[in-house]
């Protein structure tokens, strides 16, 4: 299969994709997600329900109903449920609750969370100005299916892109999704008049909902949820295309999405990606940095463990070290799989342990190293100051870092139990002295002090 980048320059130099029009605006850039999404995704995007989850669904319609009459908040956010995480016994949404105590100060900010997962307990929220989205949802489906929607210009270059990729895709309901979001959204904000921006964790399966927010003037501010590459479809545009609902900003994790706008995609202009760094990360850090160990303790290493067949090949490679030299100790953090399934599969030395109260973030920050395949902790690592040394079994772990994690002094790769030891050996006592030093290194893929940044780009944004 022909890597993402390369299909999507063949499509968007072959093909007039800007001359696909919906009421002179482009269809092409939503249209783009819902194609990439078959090809390279199972399932793609066309989700069916099963009763029971339909049932379940409808009773998350009614989380933090209230909120919907609260028609005076001067900022929206739209996000998912799945990125809630722990901290300090609140489940702060880690994309968005920073912002939001950024900016509290100048109101309040209405969050609609879609529940792609089971919402979490309203007391445990910090914003308690949340609502599901699946309100807005249903208004979306009905203007999807009863609205007056307008037909495609230039529709027959869709079906000419289809037979190039060998793809049935429905260009009829990828515009009714369109034009429902784009309906919808100026329903929601018909009595919301001052309403100054929203931000939103994915862009582009929001874009008919950015285009009515961007036309009554409100900025759109993208929070970045995950890598951007050239290999991500949502983010990678070959060529320039008409912008109008692409988001106004992108607050982003480091530099490297900075100089991706600014050299390769034409999404955004490289001015309008501000670096911020990670919230939840931040956090993790500062609540847990104070914490020392003892001098006398083994090496401690946290391993992040992955579920597919190359990530199961790191067990028996981390046993065979493990055995080579007790004198550091590995914490297992599954990720699906149950500490049972380790324990049953597998002949464990003592120098194994698995610690199932600590989250992966709490692992990295209690361990002096972090170990995995080609897990994106091994991004964030270094930012809660501890240095990587990654197994590069059927080397995964470079074809997939190499881009982010150069081999320098705090992440090293090892293709060998033996040349693994020895590099355990290289940095296990690091954070100790350079633990600052580490985390400012990793600046270009997550800026350090999230909480000064994030105030900072508010003032640039909003003032």
């Amino acid at each position: 299969m022909k890597k993402v980048s390369q299909l999507i320059e063949e499509v968007e130099s072959k093909f007039e994709v800007e001359r696909v029009l919906v009421n002179g605006v482009p269809l092409w850039p939503f249209y783009k997600v819902f194609l990439f999404d078959k090809i390279y995704v199972p399932g793609g995007t066309l989700v069916k329900h099963s009763l029971g989850q339909k049932l379940k669904l409808v009773k998350h319609a009614f989380y933090g109903w209230k909120n919907y009459w609260n028609y005076s908040a001067p900022f929206l956010a739209f996000s998912l449920t799945e990125q809630r995480k722990e901290l300090n016994g609140a489940f702060p949404d880690k994309m968005i609750d920073g912002i939001v105590e950024a900016i509290k100060e100048q109101g309040k900010t209405f969050h609609l969370e879609l529940p792609v997962t089971d919402p979490k307990p309203k007391r445990l929220i910090p914003n308690q100005t949340t609502a599901s989205k699946l309100p807005l949802r249903i208004v979306e489906a009905y203007y999807s299916k009863f609205g007056n929607v307008p037909q495609i210009e230039n529709e027959s270059i869709l079906q000419e892109i289809n037979a190039y990729c060998d793809v049935e895709l429905s260009s009829d309901y990828v515009l009714r999704r369109f034009w429902g979001q784009y309906k919808a959204m100026q329903w929601f904000l018909r009595k919301r008049k001052n309403v100054k921006a929203l931000f939103i964790v994915v862009s582009y399966m929001n874009f008919g909902s950015l285009l009515a927010a961007k036309e009554k003037g409100i900025k759109v501010i993208e929070t970045q949820h995950g890598t951007i590459s050239k290999e991500h479809f949502g983010y990678y545009y070959s060529k320039p295309i008409d912008d109008r609902y692409f988001p106004d900003y992108l607050l982003s994790f480091g530099e490297n999405e900075k100089g991706f706008f600014s050299q390769t995609s034409h999404m955004l202009k490289g001015e309008k990606v501000i670096p911020v760094g990670h919230f939840y990360l931040e956090a993790t850090y500062q609540q847990m940095k104070g914490i020392k160990r003892q001098k006398e303790e083994k090496v401690r290493v946290a391993v992040s463990l992955q579920d597919d067949k190359i990530g199961e090949k790191i067990i028996p490679f981390l046993i065979e070290a493990a055995r080579k030299d007790n004198s550091i100790e590995y914490v297992f953090i599954p990720r699906k799989k149950t500490t049972e399934y380790y324990a049953t599969h597998y002949d464990l030395p003592e120098n194994i342990i698995f610690q199932p109260e600590w989250n992966i973030y709490q692992a990295i920050m209690y361990s002096d190293v972090h170990t995995s395949v080609y897990s994106t902790c091994a991004i964030e690592a270094p930012s809660l100051g501890t240095p990587n040394v990654l197994v590069n079994i059927d080397n995964r772990a470079k074809s997939y870092f190499s881009a982010f994690l150069d081999e320098y002094n705090y992440t090293l790769y090892a293709d060998t139990p033996e040349e693994y030891l020895k590099k355990i050996k290289e940095v296990g006592k690091l954070k100790a002295t350079k633990e600052k030093e580490i985390r400012t290194s990793n600046n270009r893929n997550i800026e350090a002090n999230y909480f000064e940044n994030i105030k900072a780009a508010m003032k640039i944004i909003l003032n």
